[in-house]
């Protein structure tokens, strides 16, 4: 991947604005939106992976810019990620996450 989410959506799918979306772990789904969407403050994502492995998560805006990221070694079992938009304007943003288990993106919206 060049790190463009262009990139990324093309080999991870659709969009996914459900409250439970992403990578399927024996029908369990890894990756679920645990807060209001559309959203003020913060939004935070979570789920449960089988598996100790790196965690990637980043953020984009509907342009296609990076806007944050961030990664961490989990050892499985329930992870979260909460992001907080500081100086962002309201809008639609895209957040792409990986995991050994695969990767998914999905849609969330800002409205400050």
């Amino acid at each position: 991947s060049d790190g463009s989410w262009i990139t990324d959506f093309g080999r991870t799918g659709p969009l996914v604005g459900s409250p439970t979306l992403g990578v399927t772990n024996h029908g369990q789904r890894v990756v679920k939106v645990i807060s209001r969407n559309p959203f003020v403050a913060s939004v935070s994502l979570g789920g449960d992976i089988p598996d100790a492995g790196l965690i990637r998560v980043a953020v984009y805006d509907v342009g296609g810019r990076q806007i944050s990221q961030d990664q961490q070694q989990h050892r499985g079992g329930f992870w979260s990620w909460t992001w907080k938009p500081t100086g962002c304007p309201p809008g639609v943003y895209l957040i792409h996450c990986s995991f050994p288990q695969g990767s998914t993106t999905t849609r969330v919206v800002y409205l400050h």
